[in-house]
């Protein structure tokens, strides 16, 4: 049953997260639409987590080291991106919890690969 409700729980708070991302993105695209890769995903980061473009900047390389670097050779995406600091978040707000096993799969759906 706690099983349950961990998953919807961790669903629910990545589903709003990628609204949220989707949205940062949106705009950011509209008032730099010369951006694209990792300069944008840095500026979407740096928008979400309230932190400056360096700060930006080290979010998309841990990203990429977490998730694009060591098990595909490929570049980051906004996917892997959203996924870091979702993840990030959520276990910020959640001490104790160590399991994510539905965040990564919900922003999968809702972000698209292209992106």
């Amino acid at each position: 049953m706690i099983e349950i409700f961990t998953g919807w729980a961790q669903r629910r708070y990545a589903r709003r997260a990628c609204i949220e991302l989707l949205d940062i993105y949106q705009q950011e695209r509209r008032s730099h639409p010369e951006l694209s890769g990792k300069p944008l995903y840095a500026r979407i980061a740096a928008r979400k987590s309230g932190a400056d473009d360096e700060t930006g900047h080290r979010i998309v390389r841990q990203a990429e080291e977490s998730f694009a670097d060591w098990r595909f050779d490929r570049d980051v995406t906004l996917r892997d991106v959203a996924a870091y600091l979702i993840i990030d978040a959520y276990l910020k707000a959640k001490p104790g919890r160590h399991s994510t096993s539905y965040m990564r799969s919900t922003v999968a759906r809702m972000i698209p690969a292209e992106l």
